[in-house]
């Protein structure tokens, strides 16, 4: 039997779900941002970003770069890692602007929080899950290269095994 009690009972419920924050906020909008085909260079904002997406950019670019600076990222390597053009859009990101950052940039990120957590979880030393991304690797899927080179020559996609491959060391 539906009745009043019946909406008004999903209505309060709805109200009262606790909305995600921080990295599941950005990982939730970056779904909804349309996949960038690998062949052709990421695209800039067109102007049309939601306002929510607006709101997670700074939060998550200004996390994006103390990752960066506790993994030691070059900005050359920043650039890639964030699928930016050139030197020059990394600079405009650092100084607030987001006209010129690439779609994906919010899946990008979501990444990288997820990798950090991972890594942050499979060490309890802080210095040694910092200095993992850096260090070469000898895993078949690193052949060598350390986890940061590794993505920043795969981009998104290695991006994505980066964090399969956590995730799996996880358990």
């Amino acid at each position: 039997m539906k009745g009043a009690a019946g909406v008004t009972a999903r209505t309060t419920m709805r109200h009262h779900q606790r909305r995600p924050t921080g990295g599941a906020a950005i990982l939730q909008v970056a779904k909804r941002i349309p996949d960038v085909h690998p062949d052709f260079p990421s695209q800039p904002c067109s102007g049309s970003r939601s306002m929510t997406e607006q709101g997670l950019l700074g939060p998550g670019l200004r996390t994006f770069f103390r990752i960066a600076e506790k993994w030691q990222i070059s900005h050359a390597q920043q650039c890639l890692l964030l699928g930016c053009q050139d030197q020059q859009a990394l600079d405009s990101l650092l100084d607030g602007d987001f006209a010129e950052m690439p779609r994906d940039v919010l899946v990008r990120i979501s990444y990288f929080l997820g990798i950090y957590k991972a890594l942050h979880t499979i060490f309890p030393n802080e210095h040694q899950a910092d200095s993992w991304m850096i260090r070469p690797n000898s895993a078949p899927l690193f052949a060598g290269r350390s986890a940061i080179n590794f993505v920043a020559e795969e981009g998104v996609d290695g991006l994505a095994a980066l964090r399969k491959y956590l995730d799996e060391q996880l358990g």
